[in-house]
């Protein structure tokens, strides 16, 4: 019987040292955790908007990840754990190559990222397919993803994951009509899936969500009007519709829109001075402002834009060297800045401003091959170069740059068929090359790429009309060809390109009806030359500018010249 009580009261020991022993574990486990927590959320929120903050922010949420990445191997499937864990994912992410935050630019591993928080997250739903707080992540992880997407050149796969995100977030706004949160990630969901219908070419779908993400945004801004993270969210969709009406042509509307978001974010600056990304914001609105008002012919205004900004763009580029997206900040403006200065006629600037705009991109575009963005803008400074060559008088200079930004947009457009930014970019930059190669005494080849152009323009326009932009350059498109066709002597082929851009346009220009008149001429027709050009030189009357008087001096010269037919 002592031995029998001897041994009870041993278990009764063993059973207390377990569970003293299970208390403690339970004790790290959620010290750890907390710690863990506090890395993720406390420490890096509290930082994330400040320049040059990327390493730390990195530091932090690796070594919280790394924490859990441990405890889940010891527990398993703890419900708190492994949504603390896809959250790790998405956060390790966003550094690593997230667009909405500065990251270090490498999307694949943000994408990877992605993809393992995505995975936690459908696995817990599938356990508790009600967790609204559950439902809020996953649909912010497809908008991640979605981004990722975007930027590496799937546009069908980014509008899916968007369209995902918008679904789950529709649902969650309707069965919670006035949860403030609810509300404001709808309106982030319909302006993802609003650019990802830009990016296909549907600038009409992509300012019908545009429009109802700036509704709900300015109610919500209204309704809090103490929240300046709201008032962002206003200027952020006004940005965005302006870039759409500005794809359609829109100049003034575009510039209205711009107008109205710099308003908001020079108010949010002024209140908070420290914020990274608000002044981040602020500098891409005036690049958006100085672009739109020179495709007005308003170089000066557009200046005017670029003067601060590119100050400030450089600056937060010193201060941020590990942030991909601060460099591209900066090779944007480099960009617009260059091609002001070109427009002023200081093409020597610009050519600078160019070529180290080039430097710039060609080594983010060997570091990030996958990133189009940094392609797009080494295309844009390859056809810069071409375009300050050429000014200077450098032809035969101007025309590799040009040719190698049509290989880069041809890669571009055949990676992604789905983006008509590249499929409208493409033809633009042919002309540009056949263009070169005509200055420069090389017209059999400018054909080909004139000719090479027109099929793609016209392919585009069959499919889906074209919007403005892309309906102008195939009516430039045309009318060069006329011309070229004109100096080889080609009557006919003149004639049938002349009057293809003249039938696109509803107020064809005096240059191309006088080339139009011309190619009535090389066909024998000079009484309709004559009729064209008669018409041409009224349409110029009272005009005094120098190519209204150069282009009725060439006009008097061709009547005389068809009369004597």
């Amino acid at each position: 019987q002592h031995e029998a009580e001897l041994a009870e009261a041993d278990a009764i020991q063993q059973r207390a040292l377990a569970e003293d022993q299970r208390k403690l574990a339970e004790r790290r486990f959620d010290q750890v955790r907390s710690l863990a927590h506090t890395f993720m959320f406390g420490f890096h929120d509290a930082i994330v908007d400040l320049d040059g903050s990327l390493p730390a922010r990195e530091l932090l949420v690796s070594t919280a990840l790394e924490y859990l990445d441990a405890l889940a191997r010891d527990v398993g499937d703890d419900v708190d754990l492994q949504r603390d864990l896809a959250s790790g994912y998405a956060r390790v992410g966003d550094i690593r190559g997230g667009v909405r935050t500065a990251s270090r630019g490498d999307l694949a591993s943000a994408l990877t990222c992605y993809r393992a928080a995505e995975t936690i997250q459908q696995k817990q739903l599938e356990s508790v397919p009600n967790d609204t707080a559950l439902q809020r992540d996953l649909s912010s992880t497809y908008l991640r993803i979605g981004d990722i997407l975007k930027r590496t050149g799937d546009t069908s796969g980014a509008l899916e994951a968007y369209e995902a995100s918008l679904a789950m977030r529709e649902a969650l706004a309707a069965g919670e009509p006035n949860d403030f949160q609810s509300q404001r990630d709808l309106a982030h969901a319909l302006s993802s899936v609003g650019e990802a219908h830009a990016r296909g070419g549907d600038d009409t779908k992509a300012l019908q969500y545009y429009r109802r993400s700036l509704t709900l945004r300015q109610r919500l801004a209204a309704e809090h009007p103490n929240d300046l993270e709201l008032k962002d969210d206003v200027a952020r969709i006004l940005h965005r519709i302006g870039g759409r009406l500005e794809s359609r042509g829109e100049y003034e509307a575009a510039q209205r829109r711009y107008e109205d978001a710099i308003a908001i974010r020079e108010q949010l600056v002024d209140a908070d001075k420290d914020n990274s990304s608000w002044r981040r914001s602020l500098v891409m609105l005036h690049y958006s402002g100085a672009r739109v008002l020179l495709r007005m012919d308003r170089p000066e205004e557009a200046l005017g834009h670029l003067d601060d900004s590119l100050r400030v763009a450089r600056q937060r580029a010193e201060d941020n060297p590990d942030s991909a997206r601060a460099q591209r900040d900066l090779a944007g403006l480099y960009e617009i800045t260059a091609g002001t200065k070109g427009m002023m006629g200081d093409w020597e600037a610009a050519l600078e401003e160019y070529l180290e705009l080039e430097s710039m991109m060609q080594a983010l575009v060997d570091e990030h091959p996958e990133d189009t963005l940094y392609r797009l803008l080494l295309a844009a400074s390859c056809e810069g170069i071409a375009k300050a060559r050429a000014e200077l008088g450098d032809l035969t200079g101007a025309i590799e740059p040009a040719r190698e930004a049509v290989t880069i947009y041809e890669e571009l457009a055949d990676a992604d068929p789905d983006n008509a930014r590249w499929r409208e970019r493409l033809p633009a930059a042919m002309v540009n090359l056949g263009l070169r190669l005509v200055k420069a005494g090389r017209p059999g080849e400018a054909v080909e790429h004139l000719q090479a152009a027109r099929k793609r323009y016209q392919a585009l326009n069959a499919a889906d009309k074209l919007d403005a932009t892309g309906r102008s350059g195939l009516i430039e498109t045309l009318h060069e060809l006329s011309k070229l066709m004109a100096k080889l002597e080609d009557g006919e082929a003149a004639l049938r390109y002349a009057e293809q851009a003249a039938e696109l346009t509803e107020q064809p220009t005096p240059a191309l009806l006088r080339d139009l008149a011309f190619a009535c001429h090389l066909t024998g027709d000079n009484k309709r030359a004559i009729e064209l050009a008669t018409q041409t030189l009224q349409l110029l009357e009272g005009e005094e500018d120098a190519e209204a008087i150069e282009l009725r001096a060439v006009l008097e010269a061709d009547l005389e010249s068809y009369r004597r037919r």
